[in-house]
């Protein structure tokens, strides 16, 4: 997950500046072209410098579902769990990561302004990226998410648009929104056990010839394991189409060209003494030549 890179890379630059008694506050993180973009604002605070562990969490994830769940490493600790509630695998721990907000409102507002009185060819780019971040900041979800797709798959189910998942999640009182980082995840304010019950409910609403559990899993498989759980939704979802906020600004663009990506460094071409280059094409010819 992208996410998880940035925050990764964002927990490690703020160690570095503990060293120094110094903060940073992001200012704006992306991908973009491979490679992730983070702006930070650093700040001398030898006090402020002692209480960066309060936003540092490690992540309890599982081997082979979409569960994980935030742990700090100070102030209210959780009861640590030892499998997975969704599927009952073993868990591993990611982390350490970056809990706090990775992008600034204000400052992306700022951009926003700012980008009317330039004219790059990449303007139409630029304002899809931040109108992402805006849109997920003002959500207000939580760090990292879901992918829906692969959820989808392990419950062995067509798969529907995304805006009806995110429909379904509203009409539960859960908040929605796609990741600015990554087109395919989908952070929400739902546990991630509902977002599962809500896709089976899913499946058997909308695909009735499909609610069955293949006769070809085994009992002890994860994918069996979350077919045969139970349901529990507060209510009963409403799959009416979804209205996300600046659904007409593309966010997301394809590559500019075909096999788009870094190429391979480009060789040296030292300069050959007068005499020897004549004297290797000479050796050249007379190996064609036998």
């Amino acid at each position: 997950m992208r996410e998880a890179g940035i925050r990764v890379l964002l927990h490690c630059v703020s160690q570095i500046a503990v060293r120094y008694k110094k903060v940073i506050t992001p200012l704006i993180c992306f991908f973009s072209d491979f490679y992730f973009r983070i702006f930070v604002q650093v700040k001398s605070s030898p006090k402020e410098s002692l209480e960066v562990v309060n936003g540092v969490s490690v992540v309890p994830s599982c081997i082979n579902c979409q569960y994980y769940h935030l742990q700090k490493l100070q102030g209210h600790i959780d009861t640590p769990i030892d499998k997975c509630p969704v599927c009952k695998s073993a868990l591993k721990m990611l982390g350490p990561i970056w809990n706090g907000d990775i992008d600034k409102l204000e400052f992306v507002d700022q951009l926003l302004t700012e980008l009317k009185s330039f004219n790059f060819k990449t303007n139409e780019k630029i304002f899809g990226l931040l109108m992402g971040i805006k849109d997920e900041l003002e959500a207000k979800v939580p760090p990292l998410g879901v992918y829906t797709h692969i959820m989808i798959s392990e419950i062995k189910s067509n798969s529907p648009n995304l805006k009806t998942i995110m429909s379904g999640l509203q009409s539960l009182g859960y908040v929605s929104v796609q990741s600015a980082v990554e087109e395919k995840c989908l952070k929400t304010t739902a546990p991630i056990p509902v977002v599962y019950d809500m896709l089976k409910h899913l499946k058997k609403t909308k695909f009735p010839e499909l609610a069955y559990v293949p006769k070809k899993l085994q009992e002890t498989s994860y994918n069996y394991q979350i077919l045969v759980s139970e349901v529990k939704l507060a209510k009963e979802p409403n799959y009416k189409e979804y209205k996300p906020k600046h659904a007409k600004v593309p966010k997301y663009f394809p590559n500019p060209e075909a096999n788009w990506g870094p190429k391979a460094r480009a060789k040296e071409k030292r300069a050959q003494p007068e005499g020897k280059e004549e004297e290797e094409t000479t050796l050249k010819k007379h190996k064609d030549s036998t």
